[in-house]
């Protein structure tokens, strides 16, 4: 397995979610689910962690990492306030 993450440049802990946000050039970097993917995995916090807080399915966060589609409505704000609290 190590030397699968290395050749991955996949850090310990972290899997399929730090793929998808680091090899992701092509996702607009303002989208705030880009936003939100990047700062939870430099914070070790995994999509079943964050589809949990949200209470949506992993599929959704997977989307969001990737700028596919965006937090709505109350998770919206959620996910501004959790960028905040990660990040400050």
């Amino acid at each position: 397995m190590d030397a699968i993450r290395a050749m991955n440049n996949v850090p310990e802990g972290f899997g399929y979610s730090t793929k998808i946000v680091n090899r992701n050039d092509n996702a607009d970097q303002t989208r705030l689910g880009v936003q939100l993917g990047k700062v939870c995995i430099s914070k070790g916090i995994s999509v079943i962690e964050v589809a949990d807080y949200f209470k949506v399915t992993r599929q959704a966060v997977y989307n969001w990492f990737l700028g596919k589609s965006e937090p709505h409505g109350d998770n919206k704000e959620k996910a501004l306030d959790l960028i905040k609290r990660l990040t400050s």
